[in-house]
């Protein structure tokens, strides 16, 4: 099968077209044997076709600004054979410029645009209180509503409550079959809670709710960590558990009690701060700073910038009852 059968014939064109350096010549010839399946016309793509193709491809709550870049750079020449140059580069999007020669005033009108996309945010378009957040920038209120969605609550003896992608669940443990759990020893962690056995799942068809996963990024783990039943641990896994909770301690510089103490670093999982680097400083992190004391007081500062300004950080430290 084409390895581009599955993807939008407008998806396809576009990256026929205008994205010459990405793919081997190969995917290339694959992208036009699909579009000649589809009885594609070759002449078809215009100027109005490309823009309209790249406010596709392109995050949602941008396109009235990447509107306006377009008005501005036709104004002053630009044609879509000056196509723009870009690409998801570790997780974030990067403006590059363009394929082709362009004017000094085309250049300038794309750098003006990309400080104005980096301060609207990708899902609403917002331009208040705007950050980056993972490879989209986003503003606070739409961070927050995906960050209350990656919350467990009202954990108790008989279960838990969790968000998936469309609503709200309420799982009890008696519907719970087995767990698995894994961690990279460092401060990564993940449990899977599934309703069915192995075998039970190999004999039915999949359901998104029949396997529920849990990171470290999730909000209240060590709640519902601490909270498991016994019956559906192994041995192994209840003491790893086990001394994993027992293991926090609380953190010299937000007070939470957040820190792998048994970890490599003993990272706090609310701050980020490394305590084993400000349990044993460097003579030069000491000479930097004149003092231990200094040092430390140069974190909590730091640390309270980013609880005025990462809404991520704040959230843990707000919401997250597993640390208090």
């Amino acid at each position: 099968m084409n390895p581009f059968h599955n993807d939008p014939t407008d998806y396809i064109a576009y990256i026929f077209f205008m994205d010459k350096t990405h793919y081997s010549p190969d995917a290339y010839h694959q992208m036009k044997m699909e579009l000649t399946e589809r009885n594609f016309n070759f002449d078809n793509l215009n100027q109005k076709a490309y823009i309209r193709l790249v406010i596709k491809d392109l995050f949602p709550g941008w396109e009235k600004q990447v509107r306006k870049m377009f008005a501005a750079l036709i104004a002053h020449g630009w044609t879509f054979q000056q196509p723009l140059d870009y690409k998801e580069s570790w997780g974030r999007l990067i403006f590059r410029g363009f394929y082709t020669d362009v004017t000094l005033k085309s250049e300038q009108i794309l750098n003006q645009y990309i400080k104005i996309f980096e301060s609207t945010c990708g899902h609403c378009g917002s331009r208040k209180n705007v950050e980056s957040y993972g490879h989209e920038y986003l503003c606070n209120k739409c961070i927050l509503k995906r960050l209350k969605r990656m919350i467990i609550n009202k954990i108790d003896p008989n279960g838990f409550s969790y968000f998936s992608r469309t609503k709200k669940h309420r799982v009890l443990w008696t519907e719970i079959d087995n767990i698995d759990w894994k961690t990279d020893g460092y401060d990564s962690f993940a449990i899977t809670l599934n309703k069915f056995s192995p075998k039970e799942e190999l004999a039915k068809d999949y359901h998104e709710g029949d396997s529920i996963l849990f990171s470290n990024e999730s909000f209240n783990l060590f709640g519902l960590l601490r909270n498991l039943p016994a019956y559906l641990l192994s041995e192994s896994q209840a003491d790893e558990i086990n001394s994993l909770c027992e293991s926090l301690e609380e953190c010299i510089i937000c007070r939470r009690k957040s820190v792998l103490g048994k970890m490599i670093n003993k990272k706090c999982l609310v701050c980020g701060t490394l305590t084993e680097k400000l349990e044993n400083p460097t003579e030069t992190n000491l000479k930097r700073f004149g003092s231990w004391q200094r040092m430390i007081d140069h974190k909590k500062k730091r640390f309270r910038w980013y609880i005025q300004n990462i809404a991520i950080i704040r959230y843990r430290y707000e919401t997250d009852s597993s640390f208090k």
